[in-house]
């Protein structure tokens, strides 16, 4: 079987979204998601969220990103530069929130797209 990169998992993602009604893209999200489950490749999402952002944003942009977490979390600067390398732009606006019931990793809100990698999203998407 021939593995599908993350760039390539974001680049259909990408060119889906913009054929699929804004109401269809939770299920889009959810597809594949299964399809990572299945195949043992949920490692990737962090890697396709990343190639996913190289992709759509555009050089010298500014980008907003909520981040829920599980607990508080600490160095918002470092995290905020971390993810502005990652998106390739030149800075990243970070808020942050408390959800105890994700139980561990984190969802974040990048511009209007949402990116559960929370414990409790990955979970209840494995399960429906």
């Amino acid at each position: 079987m021939r593995r599908v990169t993350p760039h390539q998992y974001a680049q259909a993602l990408l060119e889906l979204s913009h054929e699929l009604p804004a109401a269809d893209l939770p299920k889009l999200t959810k597809g594949l998601l299964k399809r990572l489950a299945e195949r043992r490749e949920l490692k990737l999402v962090p890697r396709i969220i990343v190639a996913l952002e190289h992709l759509a944003a555009d050089a010298g942009e500014v980008v907003s990103v909520h981040m829920t977490t599980a607990r508080p979390v600490k160095q918002t600067e470092k995290i905020a530069r971390e993810l502005a390398t990652a998106l390739s732009v030149q800075r990243v606006t970070l808020t942050t929130a408390v959800d105890p019931t994700l139980v561990g990793g984190a969802r974040l809100r990048i511009g209007d797209r949402l990116v559960d990698g929370s414990i409790h999203g990955l979970l209840s998407q494995l399960t429906s």
